[in-house]
């Protein structure tokens, strides 16, 4: 945090992520029904990415401060890993809000964020290819996300 002067501050972050620890889940079905498999892998295969973000403080009063900032994130998701279920692509995120301080040890916070991936491209093949049960998902997923969120904190 820097403050450019006593009613502005400027915020930045740049986060680095090891999401290629997580390579796969083991999805294990009890008392799995006739002809089913009893042990189901998702494969993610990940790859470490960044997130850099700016952002801005303005002290509007001393109980009221207004907050905006952005962000982008690159996913972690290589294009041959991209899934139906989780068809994660690069994205900015836009977020406006403000804190209210109550006292010393009390503030509500709220803010409202857009998020904008890009579209996500998909050819991926899923199934299990012992049993003969495979599909192939070739598309495209696109849309835009919009996030409203509040909070109290109290100071101990």
């Amino acid at each position: 945090m820097t403050e450019l002067t006593p009613k502005w501050q400027l915020l930045t972050d740049a986060t680095w992520t090891e999401w290629s620890t997580i390579q796969k889940l083991d999805f294990q079905r009890q008392n799995a029904p006739a002809g089913a498999a009893p042990l189901t892998v998702q494969d993610y295969e990940w790859k470490n990415s960044w997130r850099f973000a700016v952002g801005g403080i303005y002290k509007y009063s001393d109980t009221i401060n207004l907050k905006a900032g952005l962000a982008y994130d690159i996913t972690p998701v290589p294009d041959e890993r991209r899934k139906v279920r989780l068809p994660d692509e690069n994205r900015i995120t836009f977020a406006v809000g403000s804190q209210y301080k109550f006292d010393k040890a009390t503030t509500f916070d709220v803010a409202f964020q857009y998020v904008m991936p890009d579209k996500a491209k998909i050819d991926s093949t899923e199934g299990n290819p012992a049993a003969g049960q495979q599909t192939r998902v070739l598309g495209t997923a696109e849309g835009d996300a919009f996030i409203l969120s509040g909070q109290v904190s109290y100071k101990f």
